[in-house]
């Protein structure tokens, strides 16, 4: 069953965040098209994605964000408050105790700024649920996701090996922890 907003009936409630640009809101299947519109034909986007599979259609979109709801994860929409763009979308999951954050910008919206904001928006509301730190991963050479993460304050932890289907099986990740406390 699903609500009116497109989420399974099963997810719990997620709040509408804001910060000083933007509003981060629950991610909606509807949202699907925005994707294909910023990632539809950016190769080089996608491959830093964990789960988006290639291409960015709107059937993977929703799949994307499917698999996200089923997996007790929270996503929001990174809208800007000024004209409501969608400019990408961040969410974390996981255990509460320890969530994993993860996000993406639209290229026409790189290098503004958008993604730290709504990052430092993301840790502060995990934080005030609780979590005693918060972890993250990038593929190796994802320079711009790990500035995003170091203006954030997270620090390198290592590397892990994953399998992830969507990027061709196996590879490396480099670990990355915020300490909350």
């Amino acid at each position: 069953m699903w609500t009116e907003e497109g989420l399974p009936a099963s997810h719990m409630p997620t709040p509408s965040l804001y910060s000083d640009r933007l509003l981060l809101r629950p991610l909606r299947l509807e949202d699907a098209p925005d994707f294909v519109r910023l990632l539809g034909d950016d190769y080089e986007a996608v491959s830093t994605m964990s789960h988006m599979p290639w291409p960015c259609t709107e059937a993977a979109a929703q799949g994307w964000i499917l698999l996200g709801f089923h997996s007790g994860a929270r996503l929001f929409a990174i809208l800007r408050r000024e004209d409501q763009a969608f400019l990408g979308a961040i969410g974390f999951g996981e255990s509460l105790a320890r969530p994993a954050v993860g996000y993406w910008i639209g290229r026409a919206y790189w290098n503004a700024g958008y993604a730290t904001e709504a990052l430092r928006r993301i840790v502060n509301y995990v934080k005030s649920l609780g979590a005693a730190d918060v972890r993250a991963e990038t593929f190796p050479g994802n320079r711009r996701s790990e500035r995003v993460l170091e203006k954030c304050g997270f620090v390198p932890e290592g590397q892990a090996r994953r399998d992830f289907p969507a990027r061709g099986g196996v590879r490396t990740v480099n670990l990355w922890i915020l300490d909350l406390g």
